[in-house]
Formats: C-alpha cells, structure tokens, sequence
C-alpha cells in the first residue's frame, strides 16, 4: 500500500505531463480510493481489541482451509482464558482488556512462521488458530509453545492478572461439512481440557 501510495501519483504527474490531461488529480483519487477500501477491508475483517482476525474473517477462512487438498493435515486449536471472569472482578475490565492482548501476542509470536494459517478472537476470551500441520502433533507443540510464551509476556509486562489459558485441539474430520462444525468439535475438546484441569491435550 505504501508502494501505491508513491507510484501511483508519480506515473499520474508523468502522464499528466505528456499528454496534457489532468492525470495526477486522477491518480491521487484513485490512490486514496485504494487506501479507503483497504482500511474499509481491515476494519471489517479485524478484531478492534487484539489486532487479530475476527470471528467473520475465520469463518471464511476456515470454510477455505476445509477444501483443501491437504485438508486431512488441518488441525484446530480452540483457546480460552482461564476465570477471566475474576480477572475482570479482581483487577477491572481495563486489564481483562489487557489479558486478552497479552495472549493475542502470544498467538501471534508463536504462529507467524506457519504456513496456510489463521489466528483469530472468536469472541470474548475465546481465540482460534487453525493451520495445516507439516507434521503430526505440530497442533500440540504449537498449543505447548503459546502457553510458556504467554508465561514469558505477564513475567516481562508484570501483569496483575498473569493470565492463563486452556487449549483444545481437533484434528479435522471428512463429516465436518461446516467450519461451525469443526470449531463445535473443538470447542468440546477444550471443554474436556477445562473439566480435566489440563492445560493443552489432543483429544481424537
């Protein structure tokens, strides 16, 4: 985009200047034309709080994950935050907020490097990772990795909540038609991780 923002204006004045005809007005319309759509598109598709993708952009998403030729290497990971409801009695809504940016950075350090992968907020204190493994059990690294950087980010920011969080892991499965279906299965494998009192497992 900032690319466009530069090149678009300077082909403008050039045309402009060869063939006599108001270019550059043009092409700077269409320049901050291109900047609106983008932010437009952003503001749509992003999470406000975290920076992350929001529940509508995953849905898509996830609906083209699901068709891929190696969709059998899909694996979903279903995170929620441990009594974020007493953080938010304890300590305010204002640092539950900041909890929940504490594990959008964790999700984001831990998920940059992976290939045909989606992070998201799925709402409240739920988040979402969906991607296609390279290898098995990448999904239980993954889910193992984010929650000792989470660690690291409330020791290094001396957070007063030191969130914690509980991670579900689905695999995916030729009978979920839909990506509801998928995150639904995932949702049931994090709600054995919460009643077991276990901190990220796979369950199949």
């Amino acid at each position: 985009m900032f690319i466009a923002f530069i090149m678009v204006p300077l082909v403008g004045q050039s045309l402009s200047r060869a063939i006599n005809v108001p270019i550059l007005e043009i092409s700077l319309a269409i320049t901050f034309l291109i900047f609106y759509l983008d932010f437009s598109k952003r503001n749509v598709s992003t999470d406000s709080l975290t920076g992350l993708n929001n529940r509508r952009f995953l849905i898509t998403d996830l609906y083209s994950l699901m068709r891929r030729k190696d969709r059998d290497k899909l694996v979903l990971l279903m995170i929620d935050a441990n009594d974020f409801k007493k953080i938010n009695d304890n300590f305010g809504h204002q640092e539950g907020d900041k909890s929940l940016i504490r594990i959008g950075q964790a999700l984001e350090q831990c998920t940059y490097f992976l290939k045909h992968c989606t992070v998201a907020r799925y709402g409240g204190d739920e988040f979402i990772i969906a991607f296609i493994e390279r290898q098995n059990n990448d999904g239980r690294l993954i889910a193992y990795t984010i929650t000792k950087t989470l660690e690291k980010i409330n020791q290094e920011e001396n957070a007063k909540s030191d969130v914690t969080i509980s991670i579900g892991i689905e695999n995916y499965k030729e009978e979920y038609l839909t990506p509801e279906e998928f995150i639904k299965a995932a949702d049931n494998a994090l709600y054995e991780i919460k009643k077991e009192k276990y901190t990220w497992k796979n369950f199949t």
